[in-house]
């Protein structure tokens, strides 16, 4: 694994986005300190895709028994319009 600091991926940000896109994994330090380690994403397996599947689905149920709602005249959207700024 290469070891780069902050500023080093600052000054060159394309050339290690390459570098990880190609497979490289790259630990990142500040003051000598490791701070974050980028590499290509993991491939999704059946089992991730189910265990997602599966708690989307325990999520609605909860909502369902606890009788969960915006209310009776409120809708998303009007919430989404509500937090932003003109």
């Amino acid at each position: 694994m290469t070891i780069i600091t902050a500023n080093q991926l600052r000054t060159k940000w394309a050339s290690w986005m390459r570098r990880v896109a190609k497979g490289e994994r790259v630990t990142v330090t500040y003051h000598g300190k490791p701070v974050a380690t980028m590499g290509p994403p993991e491939a999704v397996t059946e089992h991730d895709s189910s265990v997602a599947e599966t708690s989307v689905k325990e999520m609605l149920a909860y909502r369902d028994r606890m009788n969960l709602t915006l209310g009776p005249d409120l809708t998303i959207k009007q919430l989404i319009s509500e937090g932003r700024r003109d």
